[in-house]
């Protein structure tokens, strides 16, 4: 099931695929309180302690009674200080955890951002990080038990009960607490980091500086323009190389570079091993599906060849395989004989075969 923007929020999604997504709180209530079980439940917090055993790094306590001997690498420790009154805080779970990564996976590529999940946990009582905003937007998906949240400031504040099942959509900047009442609580956060014009600025400069060495070149911390008449030479300077060479600032060169960059960086688990182990036997008939989460993206290189990418899968195939790299973009699923006529049948056997073993493609159970 792909957890992508029409699965979370129905008729709604597409305010958000536009450029006019609501810059104000949106509350949606559930249409089953059970509707986001099956992405990470109670018991899969107790799972993910003992299993993946996240460590300080990735794993934080909010609130609870103060314990020098608390030991993170200790599931019961965890546990125990959340008992307490302790909030358990997951950050990054999506890398983590398979059914979270598909939600990151599958938004991100729908929305064209970086999305990451963390996962909250309280019981009654429990509180959470102080008043604050964040600079990212943000969806909260309530999973379990009931929380309320303040929201905005000043005479536009609102306190909300999400209940199991709920939907908050919290725009960045938006101030924002939440707490837990009679009962605990168990929600996510997907955070959401669109494209902003400064991510294209840096796009830019870096698409400069890969033909220009002297944007590479260190500058004493003496010379650091701090003042306006420096930053406006620097900035002149880089519209005059942009004028002797413009090739890098080619607006489908910098789109191509982004979709790369913005793509899902790690592989979602739908059988790959599996797949490449009976790719031997594959034929005309046999069904592939493109692997899902992310967003396929290819283009050419200054030589010919064709490069493409899927997550953190990178492949190169020679000038004529563009219009096969083409159709993988548009098919979920296939058969390997509906691949263009274009390529001989051995050709399309081949293909496919090397999209298998390098992760681009799955059998289709």
């Amino acid at each position: 099931m792909r957890c992508d923007l029409t699965w979370l929020l129905g008729p709604n999604a597409e305010r958000w695929r536009s450029d006019a997504a609501p810059r104000h709180p949106v509350w949606q209530r559930a249409t089953a309180p059970d509707r986001f079980t099956h992405l990470f439940d109670l018991d899969d917090v107790e799972r993910y302690l003992i299993a993946v055993r996240p460590g300080e790094e990735s794993l934080r306590l909010v609130g609870g009674p103060e314990d020098s001997r608390l030991d993170y690498t200790k599931p019961q420790h965890i546990l125990h200080a959340w008992r307490a009154g302790g909030t358990i805080v997951l950050n990054g779970a999506h890398q983590r955890w398979p059914a979270l990564l598909t939600l990151a996976a599958d938004l991100g590529a729908d929305l064209a951002a970086r999305v990451g999940v963390n996962v909250y946990c309280s019981l009654p009582g429990g509180d959470g990080f102080p008043e604050h905003v964040d600079d990212h937007d943000l969806f909260v998906l309530q999973t379990w038990g009931r929380k309320r949240w303040a929201v905005g400031s000043g005479s536009a504040r609102r306190e909300l009960d999400l209940e199991s099942g709920d939907v908050l959509y919290l725009p960045r900047g938006t101030p924002h607490h939440a707490s837990t009442l009679d009962s605990g609580s168990l929600h996510l956060t997907v955070g959401v980091y669109p494209l902003r014009w400064v991510d294209l600025a840096h796009a830019v400069v870096d698409a400069l500086a890969s033909h220009h060495p002297e944007l590479q070149s260190t500058v004493p911390l003496r010379d650091v323009p701090a003042h306006g008449r420096e930053t406006a030479a620097l900035l002149s300077w880089l519209t005059s190389m942009d004028s002797r060479d413009p090739a890098p600032l080619e607006p489908e060169r910098l789109a191509e570079a982004l979709r790369a960059e913005r793509s899902a960086t790690a592989p979602l688990p739908v059988g790959g091993l599996r797949s490449v182990a009976l790719s031997a036997e594959l034929n005309l008939a046999t069904r592939l599906r493109r692997r899902p989460g992310g967003t396929l993206v290819h283009g050419r290189e200054a030589g010919g060849r064709v490069w493409m990418r899927l997550g953190d899968c990178h492949m190169r195939l020679p000038a004529s395989a563009q219009e096969a790299v083409a159709f993988l973009e548009h098919n979920a699923g296939f058969a390997v004989g509906d691949l263009p006529d274009a390529y001989a049948d051995a050709t399309k056997c081949l293909l496919a075969s090397r999209w298998v073993r390098e992760g681009f493609a799955t059998l289709d159970p």
